[in-house]
């Protein structure tokens, strides 16, 4: 590849912080999505009895770290990815699991970085600069589960696949000597 990068601790700094901003953001959006679950019952997506409005607006609150994390992060993850992939002269022709994981990564991002363009930026900014009234926030938030439903999910295996791609390496193809 000649975008090579010629100094090999850069290579896996860039590999080491995508694996690191990965995991994270994949802990923050379980936590997120977890969080955000528990304010429902069941399927309908009907708030629990429990939140009033004042305990809604702390239990908002309380989200702001994860929700910032978890853009960041995943921000961070795909900058570091295709960095990685561009500088690190690797053949995707020879090397299967690096062309799946940059297939997996690029088929989901568009989907994801949507979300946090239309919906997780605008709460995080309305819930850090403390202009939400909590039953619209949680509408809105409804609003972006019931956009993507699906994505959640797809974008958490997708990340495990990764990461088990880039551990075991499958679909190697091997170098004939001649």
């Amino acid at each position: 590849m000649k975008y090579m990068i010629k100094n090999k601790s850069l290579r896996n700094f860039l590999i080491l912080l995508a694996a690191v901003s990965g995991a994270v953001w994949f802990g923050s959006y379980i936590t997120r999505f977890s969080a955000f679950y528990f304010l429902f019952e069941g399927p309908e997506l009907a708030m629990k009895a429990l939140f009033q409005t004042e305990m809604l607006r702390g239990f908002l609150y309380g989200l702001i770290p994860s929700l910032s994390i978890s853009i960041f992060a995943y921000l961070a993850f795909l900058l570091c990815f295709y960095l990685w992939v561009f500088t690190s002269g690797l053949s995707l022709k020879n090397e299967g699991w690096l062309f799946i994981s940059l297939v997996l990564i690029t088929l989901t991002a568009p989907f994801e970085l949507y979300l946090i363009w239309k919906y997780d930026y605008k709460l995080f900014a309305m819930l850090y600069y403390s202009q939400f009234n909590p039953e619209n926030s949680v509408q809105f938030y409804i609003e972006r589960i019931k956009t993507f439903s699906f994505m959640p999910i797809v974008s958490l295996l997708d990340l495990v696949t990764v990461f088990g791609l880039f551990y075991y390496r499958p679909f190697v193809k091997k170098q004939e000597n001649e």
